[in-house]
């Protein structure tokens, strides 16, 4: 595997097929043109062709951008039962990928509600630079919020699972997969082993069931979900110190918009107003332009709704109140490069000197 070759896999149906595009987009613009983003578009035999072109007017913006679609059939799972929260078989395509792509030792995997803030490459380095290929499945980030909740739903989802604590549960969205060892270990048929048994997150339950003990831990900054950003709760367990510091300044690398509330459907989505800025510099084209059309009247409402047009002169601003709604009205105004903030003020004892995107809180 060379080192300037990022081989990046997604899945995806014509559902998702702009919001993937918007991830993709957001990989480019901040990637190093001296290397090479060949992305693996899985989906069924069916969809082949379905960006209408969009991919080759992405390569033409990039060079360094290319693409090839590979197929699958969703009958190869059709006797699982599908968890609550998957709609379709077509979300077990990543237990395929291994079996699917054998030209690869390795890749990297995305979801498509991702907003890649980062260069990835990054990531594929780190997997060259050490001893992973010889003794890992994946790279995947803890997921902190299953991993400090503490009620009945956790109880019952770690009896499902079977595993007395979810320590080292990770989040499935953001992955360095070792295929070759995969694909040396049969994998697949410890995977379709567990596809009949009614798991709460479908797939990535089964792979952390089937590959907890060969997983090495990415700091949590490369599949961050927005909403927990400056969430305290989330630095119980299972994070270090420099995870601590991403989670409170909104260090993130990857965001990740899991969970119902997705930027293009939700004006109240946290960091929407990032992801929006990433979605405008789709290329042209109708399919674009019409997607776009339905994203400008959101963000019009938006504007009107929170108001940050009304200090757009302000050089200088402090936030009043260290909570969760200041923190995101934060993440608004420094998405659209409003003035510079001063600080949060609260008169609470235990939220002074506390820090959000390095803006700390005072009395």
């Amino acid at each position: 595997m060379k080192g300037n070759f990022v081989p990046i896999v997604m899945a995806f149906d014509s559902g998702f097929l702009l919001p993937s595009a918007v991830t993709m987009i957001s990989v480019m613009e901040n990637g190093n043109k001296a290397e090479r983003y060949h992305f693996f578009i899985m989906t069924e035999p069916e969809l082949a062709g379905m960006d209408g072109g969009l991919f080759d007017r992405i390569a033409g913006r990039y060079p360094n951008f290319s693409y090839e679609y590979v197929f699958f059939e969703d009958s190869i799972f059709a006797e699982t039962r599908l968890p609550m929260h998957c709609p379709s078989r077509f979300t077990f395509a990543r237990l395929l990928i291994a079996e699917m792509i054998t030209s690869l030792d390795g890749c990297i995997y995305l979801d498509g509600d991702l907003l890649v803030r980062r260069d990835v490459a990054a990531l594929w380095k780190t997997a060259m630079d050490r001893s992973f290929f010889e003794h890992s499945y994946l790279m995947a980030a803890p997921d902190l919020l299953m991993q400090n909740m503490e009620n009945d739903f956790a109880e019952r989802f770690r009896q499902r699972l079977v595993r007395e604590d979810l320590h080292n549960y990770f989040n499935a969205g953001v992955m360095v997969m070792n295929l070759r060892k995969l694909r040396e270990d049969h994998m697949l048929d410890h995977f379709r082993l567990h596809t009949d048994k009614e798991y709460f997150f479908g797939d990535q339950d089964i792979l952390n069931v089937c590959c907890s003990e060969n997983v090495e831990m990415l700091p949590v900054r490369w599949n961050m979900f927005p909403g927990n950003i400056g969430d305290e709760t989330m630095l119980r367990r299972g994070c270090t110190e420099q995870d601590k510091a991403d989670i409170m300044n909104g260090n993130a690398a990857i965001l990740h918009f899991a969970g119902v509330d997705k930027p293009w459907k939700c004006i109240e989505t946290v960091w929407e107003h990032e992801w929006y800025q990433y979605a405008c510099r789709l290329p042209e084209m109708p399919l674009t332009e019409e997607y776009l059309g339905r994203l400008r009247s959101i963000d019009r409402y938006d504007r009107s709704d929170d108001r940050t047009d009304a200090v757009r002169d302000a050089r200088r601003y402090l936030l009043y109140g260290y909570t969760d709604i200041s923190r995101k009205l934060l993440d608004r105004l420094m998405a659209r490069d409003i003035g510079t903030p001063w600080c949060f003020c609260d008169s609470n004892p235990e939220k002074l000197g506390k820090r959000y995107r390095d803006v700390e809180c005072i009395s």
